[in-house]
């Protein structure tokens, strides 16, 4: 179970990797990660109930004007593997019903749970473009490779990060010495080239 647990978290940072920064083959969307997730839970029949009825949503969701879409990437993920950790636990027909219902429920409280952490790490990004566009300015052609590194990896955390309140308070872009990026060299949070840490 714990095995099964590790590998979800981890195709859950895959999904998110996968919704914008890097691949986008449809490995974000629910009912492929549904079949993943079936997959490695034993759990096909559940998991496929379960990202049939989240990828209909998901499907219903576009980004129009400023509208931040739910996250389905991550929902999908966390929708379908408590389906599947569940009915795991269960071999009984109509518990397994109830833990689709339960993973549907749940995997859309989460793409919707999802929005507000969007909306920060957007602007999060925001803030290391500018970084970025200065430093490529002045030279430095390393800046563009770092800052989508940045992202990127902020955005498999924050798929791969518990949904608890404490998760908007954390910064998942951080250098090793535990401060911002954004706040390299400056004390108001904005970034500058060329500032030593």
């Amino acid at each position: 179970m714990i095995q099964g647990a590790v590998v979800t978290v981890l195709l859950g940072g895959i999904a998110a990797l996968d919704a914008t920064p890097v691949a986008q083959t449809l490995l974000s969307q629910p009912l492929v990660m549904a079949t993943l997730l079936g997959l490695v839970w034993g759990q096909w029949v559940v998991a496929l109930k379960v990202g049939v009825v989240l990828q209909v949503f998901a499907a219903g969701t576009l980004p129009v004007g400023a509208r931040t879409p739910e996250d389905y990437a991550s929902g999908g993920v966390v929708g379908v593997g408590v389906a599947a950790l569940l009915a795991s636990l269960s071999p009984f027909a109509v518990a397994q019903d109830a833990c689709v219902m339960l993973g549907s429920v749940i995997g859309m409280i989460a793409a919707g749970l999802g929005v507000p952490l969007v909306k920060w790490q957007r602007r999060r990004h925001e803030a290391l473009s500018r970084w970025c566009e200065t430093a490529l300015r002045q030279g430095d052609a390393s800046a563009l490779g770092r800052a989508h590194g940045a992202a990127s990896m902020s955005i498999a955390a924050r798929t791969t990060a518990s949904r608890s309140i404490e998760t908007r308070r954390t910064n998942p872009v951080s250098n090793p010495s535990g401060r911002s990026v954004f706040a390299r060299g400056t004390s108001n949070g904005t970034p500058r080239c060329g500032a030593s840490s």
